[in-house]
């Protein structure tokens, strides 16, 4: 998957390593297999429902919404990598580490400064995995992306394919 795997990511990051009861998604694929956009509703036990979209066919907004019976979390845009995160209504502020020597391509992409000082503070305190991201949430992202992938399509089958 391409941009599916955004949403999906920040699927774990709220709902952890516990693995949907229900998966249902649907897509769009280019000419090469690539997913051009997605439809996917996660159904968690105790009746919790994440709703996820991507689109590259039109802008969307590229926030994040958690909603709750405690209050509620907005993640304006780019929800994958913000500089905001709006807490009940009260606007919580983390600035991105200091102006990169170079641009890049997609906007707030120096925030990726902070995954760097994170596997190099693992690294050298002899961490095999991060608690801000362990291997098993990372086993079940996979396992989302690998049935999201079985259900709208997506293969990379060729890729693989011995020559």
């Amino acid at each position: 998957m391409d941009i599916g795997i955004y949403v999906l990511q920040f699927t774990v990051a709220v709902f952890g390593s516990e693995m949907p009861q229900t998966i249902k998604a649907v897509g769009v694929l280019n000419e090469e297999g690539c997913d051009l956009a997605t439809g996917i509703t996660l159904q968690y036990k105790d009746g919790r429902i994440a709703q996820l979209t991507t689109n590259t066919f039109t802008e969307t907004t590229c926030d994040a919404n958690v909603f709750g019976t405690k209050g509620s979390i907005k993640v304006p845009k780019p929800f994958w990598a913000p500089e905001e995160i709006i807490l009940n209504g009260e606007s919580l502020k983390f600035p991105l580490p200091g102006k990169a020597k170079r641009p890049f391509v997609y906007g707030n992409s120096e925030g990726l400064a902070y995954e760097a000082a994170e596997v190099k503070r693992c690294i050298d305190n002899g961490l095999l995995e991060s608690p801000l991201m362990t291997q098993e949430e990372t086993i079940t992202l996979a396992r989302l992306e690998d049935e999201v992938k079985k259900q709208i399509g997506v293969s990379y089958d060729e890729l693989y394919k011995k020559k």
